[in-house]
């Protein structure tokens, strides 16, 4: 599939606490962003809502300064590649999953920077548990600056534990937030494991429950962590 997207968002920053970063100053006040969006999809999987086999891959480009007052090219690519490893007689399967992003904006034309609400965070459930939501990454006064350059990773294995009510997962997670592309910051990844938990409730509809525990072993001192995560997932 392929999708083209226009975008026409005004921001207005203020009342901003005097210990935050540096770069919230730098775009405080009301700013007009006017971008375009070109988006690429190809899937092989089983299933479209929940898969157990095959791979899906997410390619975007976004170009603002089609008018407005802020100017950036964005890219993000993300993967998905699934496999079961083993399937019960009751058709129950053990699915070992991988995902991961990448993403990369850089400032354009006459602006100087990306704005802070433009940039990559980390932490949290959709990106790496263990930490809080934007825990991970540069910071400044315990306020997260965000980054140009976003890795994410997450591999995992899901397994059913009673009928189609109740799923376990195991979990190893990594990221890293840089504040631009070349700086080693880009190495610098957080690496979280843990476990969790699966549980489809009826009036949530087909999207299970996830409640994860997330464990940091890569860490550092800045970094917020959050030990559980809630979140509805999506799959089971």
């Amino acid at each position: 599939t392929v999708s083209l997207r226009y975008r026409l968002e005004n921001i207005d920053t203020n009342d901003v606490e005097d210990d935050s970063p540096q770069i919230v100053f730098d775009f405080e006040g009301n700013r007009l962003v006017s971008s375009l969006t070109l988006g690429a999809t190809i899937a092989d999987v089983d299933n479209f809502a929940s898969p157990n086999e095959g791979y899906r891959l997410f390619l975007t480009y976004e170009y603002a300064g089609l008018g407005g007052d802020i100017s950036f090219n964005r890219v993000r690519l993300d993967a998905e590649y699934y496999q079961t490893v083993y399937e019960s007689v009751e058709g129950r399967r053990h699915v070992l999953w991988f995902d991961g992003t990448f993403g990369y904006i850089k400032e354009a034309g006459g602006t100087d920077d990306v704005p802070v609400y433009e940039r990559f965070f980390a932490g949290g459930q959709s990106s790496i548990r263990g930490f809080r939501f934007r825990g991970v990454g540069p910071m400044t006064n315990d306020n997260p600056n965000g980054g140009k350059v976003l890795i994410l990773g997450s591999l995992n294995y899901q397994f059913p534990v009673y009928e189609d009510t109740l799923g376990g997962v195991l979990f190893i997670d990594t990221a890293s937030v840089a504040p631009e592309f070349t700086q080693d910051d880009i190495f610098d990844f957080r690496v979280a494991v843990g476990f969790g938990i699966r549980l489809k409730v009826p009036f949530l509809g087909e999207a299970p429950f996830a409640i994860d525990f997330g464990f940091p072993i890569v860490d550092k001192k800045d970094d917020d962590r959050q030990l559980i995560s809630f979140s509805l997932s999506r799959r089971f």
